[in-house]
């Protein structure tokens, strides 16, 4: 398919691919090139209209963006100090890190023997206090992946207490990601929000760009304060994210 990009090292702390983006995506930008005195327009539209074909979502419920920090920080200031986020730890902390500016609190349940999300602990950490559950499957620093009727049982459970955030950044490395994914939830009308990423597997890591699932009214907020809007995206990282939506091949070499 195609060569691994030369590197004189590669970072483990950052989880990148040396594979490199799709082709595809790679042809997008050098031929959007020109259009960079334009701000962005359509390509908006066109990667929201392709993401709902792949997750089949509404377009009202898709929240572009790497906006996990902004999750945070919207959730923590809307219902005033104090609110708690639960979250598995060691853990990636890009969402919880931004809840203390505005008085949110953290609330880290260790990881169990398996150095998997300990699902029991971490329902028995949410009270009437908790403003979400942040969970990363795959794992994020461990790898570890959850069982997965076990963990869409209990995201299922949780989003019944309170808002359920699952961070699947590393989920299409699987070989059956659809069955694992709790996007379904999402689409059931559950209180559960599915964050995915251009990062990983599509080696768009430069470009900053993912996605969110998101309740409607989450979505709505969000898009209120213009979280995910034109401005804040640039028109390179959607029509790559956009190109490399269609590569299928690529992605399935990648994952191989």
């Amino acid at each position: 398919m195609t060569d691994a990009l030369p590197s004189p090292s590669i970072r483990l702390a950052l989880n990148e691919t040396p594979l490199g983006p799709s082709p595809a995506a790679i042809d997008a930008i050098k031929a959007d090139l020109a259009g960079l005195a334009r701000y962005t327009g359509r390509e908006l539209d066109d990667l929201t209209a392709a993401i709902a074909a792949r997750e089949n979502i509404a377009p009202e419920q898709i929240v572009l963006g790497e906006n996990l920090n902004v999750l945070g920080l919207y959730l923590s200031a809307r219902g005033g100090r104090g609110g708690t986020f639960v979250y598995s730890e060691p853990g990636y902390t890009a969402l919880v890190d931004a809840v203390t500016p505005a008085g949110g609190r953290v609330v880290g349940v260790p990881l169990n023997a398996a150095l998997e999300n300990d699902l029991p602990a971490i329902a028995a950490a949410v009270d009437g206090t908790t403003r979400a559950v942040y969970l990363v499957n795959p794992h994020n620093p461990s790898g570890t992946v959850s069982d997965t009727a076990a963990f869409i049982a209990a995201v299922r459970d949780l989003s019944a207490r309170t808002l359920v955030i699952v961070d699947e950044a590393y989920l299409e490395f699987m070989p059956d990601f659809a069955a694992r994914s709790v996007a379904p939830l999402v689409r059931e009308g559950g209180n559960v929000a599915v964050f995915r990423t251009f990062s990983k597997i599509f080696g768009l890591a430069s470009l900053a760009i993912g996605y969110t699932l998101a309740p409607k009214p989450l979505a709505a907020a969000l898009k209120q304060m213009g979280i995910g809007a034109f401005f804040g995206l640039s028109r390179l990282s959607l029509v790559a994210a956009t190109a490399s939506l269609g590569d299928n091949d690529y992605v399935a070499w990648v994952r191989t």
